[in-house]
């Protein structure tokens, strides 16, 4: 079965809550809805007028590449998109070995740890090693329903994502150990604030004002960033429109490079899927070292 949705309609959680609610519908489960779905957009809404109080790198884009210039017909190695599964021992090493070096009393989440691990994998997969000095970031999409204050409402429908942009140099990734990593996206996303929220919403206001539009297309490329998002917490694997619970829930098709989508597997038992795209030589070097930690 496929879907499409628009993010302004609705973000994940919104889609997943929707999608669970038809199919005990179909299936004639007919469980009244605690908390009907909520419309009312104006708890996101920007100021009049904005007043953004933040530099947000992460919704700069740079101005799309001129015609005459020479990289814009540039050609890349196949696109190469796996689903690579975390066993929960596997996250238990990762996580710990993000704590090593932490200061006392710091806790690295599992998404944390594993988006670090990951972020380091990549940029080696990439080869990246040669350009010491060159800035990474790691695009984040971040829930804010229960970040701000006060908290949406439950039952909130639509699109409640922020996101945040931790950043370094290739060589502070690779060099640092892990939890130098786990430390930037851990300060990131606890950045993520009701006036951090409100200055996001400012800032996207009068960029739609004066817009730089550029198309994500099969060819769009990320190198040497990322964009992730997390679906850990969706029920996707609840979801039972009477054939039985999904074996696979998630993009049919992963349309760019450096998309990272973390998703619980379909055995239930606490592992992680990782979706990815990178270049097919990437990938082939990904595979053979993603499970390895540094002593």
């Amino acid at each position: 079965m496929g879907i499409a949705r628009h993010h302004q309609v609705a973000d994940g959680e919104a889609a997943s809550e929707f999608m669970n609610v038809w199919g005990r519908t179909v299936r004639g489960v007919l469980v009244p809805v605690s908390t009907p779905p909520l419309h009312d957009r104006s708890a996101l809404m920007p100021r009049d007028p904005p007043m953004p109080m933040f530099d947000h790198i992460e919704y700069k884009k740079l101005p799309p590449k001129s015609d005459t210039d020479s990289t814009t017909h540039q050609e890349y190695p196949e696109l190469s998109v796996k689903k690579i599964n975390f066993s929960i021992e596997m996250l238990k090493k990762i996580k710990a070995q993000a704590l090593k070096g932490a200061s006392e009393g710091v806790f690295y989440s599992t998404f944390v740890s594993l988006l670090a691990h990951l972020w380091r994998c990549i940029t080696k997969s990439r080869g990246l090693e040669d350009d010491a000095e060159c800035e990474t970031k790691a695009l984040v999409a971040v829930n804010v329903r229960k970040r701000i204050d006060p908290p949406l409402p439950e039952g909130y429908f639509g699109n409640a994502m922020c996101h945040t942009c931790p950043h370094t140099t290739v060589k502070n990734l690779l060099e640092q150990p892990l939890s130098f990593a786990a430390s930037i996206i851990n300060a990131s996303i606890k950045n993520i604030t009701t006036d951090y929220v409100q200055s996001a919403l400012d800032f996207i206001e009068l960029q739609q004002k004066s817009p730089v539009q550029i198309a994500r297309t099969n060819r769009t490329v990320l190198t040497p960033n990322l964009s992730v998002t997390s679906w850990v917490t969706l029920p996707l694997y609840e979801l039972d429109f009477g054939w039985g619970t999904p074996i696979f829930a998630g993009n049919p098709f992963i349309p760019f490079e450096g998309l990272v989508i973390l998703a619980p597997s379909h055995k239930k038992d606490g592992s992680i899927d990782v979706v990815l795209g990178l270049f097919a030589p990437d990938m082939a070097r990904f595979e053979a070292t993603c499970f390895e930690l540094d002593e």
